[in-house]
């Protein structure tokens, strides 16, 4: 009972330290470059809701073909959350790749997904070039884009928040 309590006192701070992180810069952070004009409040909201709740999930254990909170696997974890919002994700790295507009690395803004090949990979765009995913061999964690090994294997982001309705 103890480390349950620890462990949602840790994962509520991150939150925290992460809201203030994003509120510091938010007029740059949430420009959208994709329109070349600034997002929405409705829109904005949205993508700070979304990226709050896939940090919530951090820790939670990675298990192939998952899609609960039980264990995600990467495409199953941001349909989960996407679907908490509302917005229907196909259930494959490869059909996400169809939905919403590519976007280049220094034009992601926060709620766009990160699409990785060799192995096919999502994740949800935090800010500041981190991203949360589901990682194979950690769980959901909050990883940075500029790693070598994401590196390589980045393709591009999707913007698929920009296209609803507000």
């Amino acid at each position: 009972m103890r480390r349950f309590l620890i462990k949602k006192i840790v994962r509520f701070s991150a939150v925290i330290v992460f809201l203030v992180f994003i509120a510091g810069c938010s007029s740059t952070r949430f420009a959208s470059s994709h329109s070349s004009q600034y997002i929405t409040s409705g829109e904005k909201d949205l993508r700070r809701s979304v990226v709050i709740k896939a940090l919530e999930y951090r820790g939670v254990k990675y298990v192939y073909g998952g899609e609960s909170p039980a264990g995600f696997d990467c495409s199953g974890f941001v349909q989960f959350i996407y679907r908490k919002f509302g917005v229907d994700l196909p259930r494959t790295v490869k059909l996400m790749e169809s939905r919403g507009k590519w976007v280049g690395r220094k034009n992601l803004i926060a709620g766009d997904l990160v699409i990785f090949h060799n192995p096919r990979h999502v994740g949800i765009y935090a800010s500041k070039g981190k991203f949360v995913h589901a990682s194979s061999s950690r769980g959901v964690v909050l990883d940075i884009l500029d790693k070598k090994y994401y590196q390589k294997k980045f393709v591009g982001g999707k913007n698929i928040i920009s296209d609803l309705r507000f």
